[in-house]
């Protein structure tokens, strides 16, 4: 019995030093910097909530009423090392399911409606070990849908801006996820009834997540 522990002591050191020396190896790889230069594609998906408000020539108002609904879609963007900071540039493209309806003074509801979302950005980011704080801004476009009683609606392309912040994380030099918010406004679009109707829809926040793969 003795001889047995004996053994099995011997072994189970051997098994630690072996498991030390193969962590020791893994660990050396592992804090190698993350190059972060080059180009990248990925998928994103997330949420997006803000306030709309329909207003029309008299003065009449439904006051602001919420909206939101989820957002998912596709990004490519490259980046470049400039000493210890990285900047890039990055374009996405969601379909969206934000909207909200108020039924205040809109007796049979007046709807606002953001379908997809697409925006041309800059980055600028400082990588701390394999994490990448960043702060962006730029170009958005997005089909905008204002929609009163059912009845009469209008459908339009509207230009803005959009900006944020995120966190990106790699998992080796290749792959990694983030973590984003963006602000957007996209202005108003009017809706002709009887009076014309001014929609705002200029409020636009989301938060999603991201997995990238560079090449």
């Amino acid at each position: 019995m003795r001889r047995f522990f004996l053994s099995f002591a011997v072994a189970m050191a051997a098994l630690a030093s072996g498991s030390l020396s193969a962590r020791a190896d893994a660990v050396g790889p592992a804090l190698a910097p993350i190059d972060w230069t080059g180009p990248y594609i990925g998928v994103t998906a997330g949420y997006g909530w803000g306030q709309s408000r329909h207003t029309d020539t008299s003065g009449s108002t439904t006051s602001d009423f919420d909206l939101h609904g989820s957002v998912a879609g596709l990004e490519a963007g490259y980046n470049w090392q400039l000493g210890d900071f990285i900047l890039g540039v990055e374009a996405d493209g969601s379909l969206s399911t934000i909207d909200g309806t108020s039924t205040n003074v809109c007796t049979f509801g007046c709807t606002t409606e953001l379908r997809w979302l697409g925006t041309l950005r800059a980055k600028a980011g400082y990588p701390i070990g394999k994490f990448l704080p960043y702060v962006t801004g730029g170009a958005a476009l997005g089909k905008v849908k204002a929609d009163v009683a059912s009845l009469f609606s209008n459908e339009d392309t509207k230009f803005g801006w959009t900006a944020g912040g995120g966190l990106a994380y790699a998992f080796t030099t290749g792959f990694s996820a983030k973590a984003e918010y963006l602000y957007t406004d996209l202005g108003d679009i009017s809706v002709m009834t009887g009076l014309l109707i001014t929609a705002k829809a200029n409020d636009f926040q989301i938060v999603r997540i991201g997995l990238d793969f560079a090449f």
